[in-house]
Formats: C-alpha cells, sequence, structure tokens
C-alpha cells in the first residue's frame, strides 16, 4: 500500500484439484519426477498462481469473482509441493514419484525455485498499478482496467478492459474500494481524490 500510496502522491486454500490430468504422449516418455514436476505447474497455472523463489502466491479474488492480480503469500514451497500430492489415496501416481527417491523433493524444490515457465510465473510487483473493487488503476497515466466491461456505460480513452494487461502482470496491493468511472473525468483530481481515500484506509 505505502508504494502505491507514494506513487500517487507523485506526477495465497483452494488449490487442490481433484480430478487428475492425463499424461499425454509426450509426458508418457519422461521420468516420474519430471511428469510429477509438469503435474506441479499445471496445478499452480490452473489457479493462476505466483512465486519467488521461497513461497508461492495466490490471488485474490473479489466477491464477484474477479481475480484482482493482488498476490498474497500461501505457504512455502516445499510445503506447497506436499499439499499437491496428497492424501496419498487421491494422488497414488504423484505420490509414487515424490517418494520413489530420496533425491526427488529436493530436487522438485530447487527447479520451482528458480526454473521459469509460464504456467507457474515469478512475482513481479508493479509499485503503480493497484487492484480495487471494479478494476485495476494505474497511478502513471490514470487509467483503469475494468474487470466488467457494460455495454450500457459510456467509456472514455482512460478506461479499458482488464484483458488488455499483460497476463501475468501484478500489481503492489488490493484496496476493498470502488473506483468512480465520473472520478477519471480529465477535469476532476483523482489522483488527490484517491490518495484521501487511501490513506484513511491504512489509518483504519
Amino acid at each position: 500500500m505505502s508504494c502505491l500510496l507514494r506513487q500517487l502522491s507523485e506526477p495465497a486454500d483452494a488449490m487442490v484439484i481433484d480430478t487428475h490430468p492425463q499424461l499425454d504422449d509426450e509426458q508418457l516418455y519422461l521420468e516420474p519426477h519430471q511428469q510429477l514436476l509438469n503435474f506441479l505447474f499445471d496445478k499452480a497455472a490452473a489457479h493462476n498462481l505466483q512465486r519467488t523463489a521461497t513461497s508461492v502466491y495466490t490471488p485474490e479474488i473479489t466477491m464477484e469473482g474477479h481475480n484482482t492480480r493482488a498476490y498474497m503469500y500461501t505457504m512455502e514451497i516445499e510445503q506447497w509441493i506436499v499439499r499437491q500430492i496428497t492424501p496419498r489415496e487421491d494422488f497414488p501416481i504423484q505420490y509414487a514419484a515424490y517418494t520413489e527417491r530420496r533425491a526427488t523433493p529436493g530436487y522438485l524444490a530447487r527447479v520451482i525455485s528458480s526454473m521459469p515457465d509460464v504456467r507457474f510465473p515469478f512475482l513481479t510487483q508493479c509499485a503503480t498499478l493497484g487492484s480495487f473493487r471494479n478494476g485495476i488503476f494505474d497511478a502513471r497515466n490514470k487509467q483503469i482496467y475494468l474487470y466488467e466491461r457494460r455495454v450500457e456505460e459510456v467509456f472514455g480513452s482512460n478506461v479499458h478492459s482488464v484483458q488488455q494487461l499483460a497476463p501475468h502482470i501484478s500489481t503492489g496491493g488490493y484496496f476493498d474500494f470502488a473506483i468512480p468511472l465520473a472520478w477519471l473525468d480529465p477535469a476532476f483530481d483523482c489522483i488527490a481524490a484517491l490518495r484521501s481515500v487511501l490513506s484513511t484506509q491504512k489509518e483504519n
């Protein structure tokens, strides 16, 4: 929050998948630990997770079900791996691959901590972007990217769809406040209004 406030003042557990993914022909030729790695990357992608070198982060979701692109800490990577393959009765193939060799848990943790993969991007927060109840606001140019666009609304050049943002972009944080679109009128000082609202939320 402090990063976004600074910009304005200037010009994480539903991660268990119930169904087992089917192995394609290419995966059938992979070693069990390699198949397991693909399984973990696919699970991360299914839940839009992101990671750092040590931890897993999940996106905050609004009450309406919108992905805010603001990420919160969930758990350490090693713990997350175990959560994805247990209970063993639900994931017998993956659990067997994980426990077959003593070196496998360390191997998986090292790879997930360091190897790039578009299915499980590394978390890089953009301090000038803030997630709000109705969209993502860019403090650099006073643009908003709405989660939903309704045809009856009139939009200006500074109002866009969230689909126009890069898919893996993450914001500086989530603020439980819907930005009134009237604030985006060029004649209105939306930066001052937002600064006031966020400062009040911070104090409370």
